[in-house]
């Protein structure tokens, strides 16, 4: 089997109780049947018993994030998630509202909010698809991840839904997936551990050539990679035609 993508992120779409998801500013974090973009449930964070602007939910709380996220010091991730409103947010607004904030935390430094953020979903009804990339900085020890509502005391206590998260190694923005997620184009995708509760793995559910132009050395060249081959023998055979 050849691994073709991770999703870093536990319970990615919400399908499994909220017992490790806290709350910051005053927010309500529910399980919501109510809208969902993968699975049955998303994340509603709601600001109705707001305390202070910065309303909004720890998908993996604060302390002992980092290990849950499964982020380690000096690699680059991508975290996107799928934000939802069914109206505009009112009132005196945090300047991170509807984002997704990533924090750190090191031994000199402190804490840090945000370490990096993602670009806002538009204040209005709709449903957006946001990321942002971060590296870890090799101090430090301990990272987490906020998903915003961010309307305060001032505002109408209006929700934002989470859902769909997506934790990958690197600065490339991947289309969703989680381990139940239906296999497509040669795909499957697999939970690595308990369904719903642990990473999840994209691999080639049936051997694949993949054919790479490299750079001429001295001639034209190309690079043939065959993955997904069983631990049989195989045998497979390459011709150069005489067109080249």
């Amino acid at each position: 089997m050849t691994i073709r993508r991770i999703n870093l992120a536990t319970n990615p779409s919400f399908e499994v109780a909220l017992s490790g998801v806290t709350a910051g500013g005053g927010a309500t974090n529910t399980q919501s049947p109510a809208w969902a973009a993968a699975g049955t449930y998303s994340l509603q964070v709601s600001a109705a018993g707001a305390t202070g602007p910065s309303t909004a939910a720890y998908p993996w709380g604060l302390m002992g994030a980092m290990a849950k996220m499964g982020v380690v010091p000096g690699k680059t991730y991508t975290v996107s998630a799928t934000a939802r409103l069914t109206a505009a947010q009112t009132g005196s607004l945090d300047a991170n509202a509807r984002r997704i904030s990533i924090g750190s935390m090191t031994p000199g430094g402190g804490t840090v909010y945000p370490w990096a953020l993602s670009e806002e979903a538009p204040n209005g009804a709709g449903v957006t698809r946001l990321s942002v990339t971060f590296t870890v900085p090799l101090d430090a020890t301990n990272m987490f991840a906020r998903l915003m509502n961010g309307e305060g005391t001032s505002g109408s206590g209006g929700s934002v839904w989470w859902d769909a998260i997506l934790i990958e190694e690197g600065d490339t923005l991947g289309t969703y997936f989680d381990g139940g997620t239906a296999a497509h184009d040669n795909v499957a995708h697999r939970w690595v551990g308990t369904a719903n509760a642990s990473a999840s793995e994209e691999y080639y559910a049936l051997p694949t050539v993949l054919v790479e132009e490299l750079e001429p050395s001295p001639a034209p060249s190309v690079g043939i990679t065959v993955v997904a081959l069983g631990v049989t023998p195989t045998v497979f055979n390459v011709w150069r035609v005489a067109a080249g």
